[in-house]
């Protein structure tokens, strides 16, 4: 009887709240990555759009927001809870995040490689430059945001430094499959779209 209970009431929520269900379920399995990929893969098949994290937008957890997921920091490969919650409280407490260089000087103790790297194959950082703009310049944004710092403040500004980072220029931006391997290297899950996108009638032909 009690299985069978559970079963309605489980059955009951997938049915009339999908997005809200679909959200729970990949918070259940939020440190079993593989698990987790897989559960994206049938969500997205069902036609939920799950959007992947995102500094002004996402929590530390999943969540359901209107008829999409937003996936949350700690889904990222490399990203610890702290990071999340730096980022979350920070945005809570004050603003959202207006820039690159507003988001590194407010969240510089949980800055380092292996964070920034994770933040931008994710799309985290989306809102601000290119992925591939971000990936070429992290040493540059740690160094900046260390200066930034560490700086000597005048009157509430930085005396002798440049306070908007110089980003060196790439020869052109990330394409669509090289966001998606990103996507895939830290969420082990295709988020923007898919490597097969445009070749679905292509293959229902052959099949």
């Amino acid at each position: 009887v009690c299985y069978a209970m559970i079963a309605y009431q489980t059955a009951y929520l997938k049915a009339h709240f999908p997005v809200e269900f679909s959200a729970a379920l990949i918070r259940s399995v939020e440190e079993d990555t593989d698990t987790q990929s897989f559960y994206i893969s049938e969500i997205q098949n069902k036609g939920i759009s799950v959007l992947p994290p995102d500094a002004n937008e996402s929590f530390n957890h999943v969540a359901a927001l209107g008829n999409t997921i937003r996936l949350w920091f700690f889904s990222a490969k490399g990203m610890g809870e702290d990071i999340g919650e730096t980022i979350q409280q920070e945005r809570q407490k004050n603003w959202p995040f207006q820039s690159l260089e507003d988001f590194l000087k407010r969240c510089d103790r949980v800055i380092n490689k292996k964070s920034l790297e994770s933040l931008i194959k994710a799309g985290a950082l989306d809102g601000f430059w290119d992925r591939k703009m971000l990936l070429e310049n992290i040493q540059v944004m740690i160094d900046w945001s260390k200066n930034i710092s560490n700086a000597d403040f005048w009157l509430f500004w930085p005396v002798g430094l440049d306070t908007t980072i110089q980003l060196k220029a790439i020869d052109e931006p990330s394409t669509p499959m090289e966001r998606l391997m990103m996507e895939q290297d830290v969420l082990k899950s295709f988020l923007s779209g898919n490597p097969l996108d445009g070749f679905y009638l292509h293959i229902k032909k052959g099949s």
